[in-house]
């Protein structure tokens, strides 16, 4: 099942993965018999940005219906043309991941990391996301809405 996240949702998230979620993180979570399998969070937020974290506790849970759903909210529902992941160099499967699912590399910060460990910028366009059913026809007319009613989520 698909759900928001809550506070303290992002906030454990948020240790797993060395990220301090802002007050304006919002987040979607895969959870079943009330155990969390992956989390996917959206902070950062700019006119026409925001970056994406997630964690997948276990892969048979990061499915095509989580991915149109990741991508559905900041795109069709938030409005935003510019998904952000921000990846260190050393973490080579989420960058694996990242590729797979359409990311492609815009800037590496030499360093920027740890030393040694670049820091690895990826983002996606809403054009070029192929989890949107109605691929860059996403004005107000045509936006595509996420199935889940989950991702519905309040502004506060």
């Amino acid at each position: 099942m698909i759900l928001p996240c809550t506070r303290e949702d992002l906030e454990l998230f948020g240790r797993r993965i060395q990220y301090a979620p802002t007050t304006h993180a919002r987040g979607i979570k895969v959870v079943d018999n009330n155990d969390v399998k992956v989390v996917i969070a959206y902070d950062n937020w700019t006119m026409s940005s925001v970056q994406m974290h997630f964690w997948i506790g276990d892969p048979k849970y990061f499915t095509r219906r989580v991915l149109r759903e990741a991508f559905g909210y900041p795109f069709s529902q938030c409005g935003r043309t510019i998904v952000v992941g921000v990846i260190p160099s050393d973490n080579e499967e989420s960058i694996s991941i990242a590729t797979r699912a359409g990311f492609v590399e815009a800037y590496r910060f030499v360093g920027g990391w740890d030393e040694g460990v670049d820091l690895v910028m990826h983002t996606m366009h809403k054009n070029d996301c192929k989890w949107l059913a109605d691929r860059g026809t996403l004005g107000a007319a045509g936006a595509t809405r996420p199935t889940s009613r989950s991702l519905r989520m309040a502004n506060g």
